[in-house]
């Protein structure tokens, strides 16, 4: 059992490393300059070779990889190139929302799937058990920034059920029948 453990770690830590390093990679060949997303497409030369200094650009890539690393595991995350916000900030304010998300998504799975697993183990090899699996085959082929796709234009274009992107706007209270239900949100206002 100790020897599995071990194993099991070491391979959690190659993994951790190797989407480190991918994210590295995917970072610096992704098209565009990071400098000029900072400082604006109408920055002088100036400007850039300051922001590229800045952040560290203007180093070699094993630098680079190696301050990313050493950032990263500091719990110094840099600035975000678009809010020019700590990144810790950002994500500080994003975990409300998120984390209603999650349990919306939990209650969700556990209210249809517990029952559809009952019936599909009940009628093994019948109509509900492989409706079951058919549709809990497509649902996880389905790619799923397509899924959020199909299921927005359905729920919020087609329906009008929920906002198309983000909550909605605090200002909207009084002039809207809005309500809140879990008061998660208001701790990023």
């Amino acid at each position: 059992m100790p020897r599995y453990l071990i194993r099991r770690l070491g391979q959690a830590v190659l993994v951790v490393a190797g989407v480190i390093v991918l994210t590295f990679a995917v970072m610096r060949l992704v098209p565009g300059d990071p400098a000029v997303a900072y400082a604006g497409p109408k920055a002088t030369a100036a400007e850039l070779a300051e922001a590229r200094r800045r952040f560290g650009l203007d180093d070699p890539l094993p630098v680079q990889l190696w301050n990313y690393v050493r950032d990263l595991l500091g719990g110094d995350w840099g600035t975000s190139l678009h809010t020019r916000q700590p990144v810790r900030d950002d994500l500080f304010q994003a975990f409300p929302a998120s984390l209603e998300l999650v349990g919306a998504a939990l209650i969700i799975a556990l209210v249809a799937g517990i029952p559809l697993g009952i019936a599909a183990a009940r009628y093994k090899g019948r109509l509900p058990d492989l409706s079951v699996r058919l549709s809990s085959m497509l649902a996880v082929s389905v790619p799923v920034f397509w899924l959020a796709l199909a299921l927005q234009t359905v729920f919020a274009s087609g329906l009008g059920w929920f906002p198309v992107a983000g909550e909605y706007d605090a200002s909207l209270d009084r002039t809207s029948p809005l309500h809140l239900y879990t008061n998660i949100t208001p701790w990023t206002r």
